[in-house]
């Protein structure tokens, strides 16, 4: 909770939030439960998002999901979030799809169609004028088949 209000109240009264105790916050979070999904999911969006609005630390949003890899492989979504960290906020368009792979071969080793996630992964990219990763991810570039 404490880690909430921090984001929240330095967000809404700062003129200029550093956000500087986020991460360590998260991370005590996660240390202390770390099947905490949504410390992982949104916490690392705010880690990531530039600033004013978040801490414009993609690195450290990408250690905090590593770390939710670590305490739960099984979890995709922190496979897919990898992606997306990079796809918006580092521009490595090719380890956002390297990362997508992951997360569409994490789903489908959890029994569902991992082939589904890796279309609408590509479109994205597609669609975003990323045709280098798209094409990576379409025709297997990355691993991809």
């Amino acid at each position: 909770m404490r880690t909430v209000v921090y984001f929240g109240g330095h967000r809404r009264l700062e003129q200029r939030p550093t956000f500087d105790q986020l991460f360590p916050l998260l991370d005590l979070v996660t240390t202390l439960d770390p099947y905490f999904t949504m410390a992982y999911r949104f916490g690392s969006i705010f880690l990531a998002e530039p600033l004013p609005g978040g801490a414009g630390r993609p690195d450290l949003a990408i250690s905090l999901l590593d770390k939710g890899v670590q305490a739960d492989p099984r979890r995709w979504e922190y496979f897919e979030d990898i992606g997306f960290v990079h796809y918006f906020w580092t521009g490595d368009y090719t380890a956002a799809a390297e990362w997508f792979k992951r997360a569409a071969d994490q789903r489908l080793r959890g029994g569902i169609d991992g082939r589904v996630i890796e279309q609408e992964q590509a479109q994205q990219c597609e669609r975003g004028g990323f045709l280098h990763a798209a094409g990576e991810m379409f025709h297997g570039g990355v691993g991809m088949g």
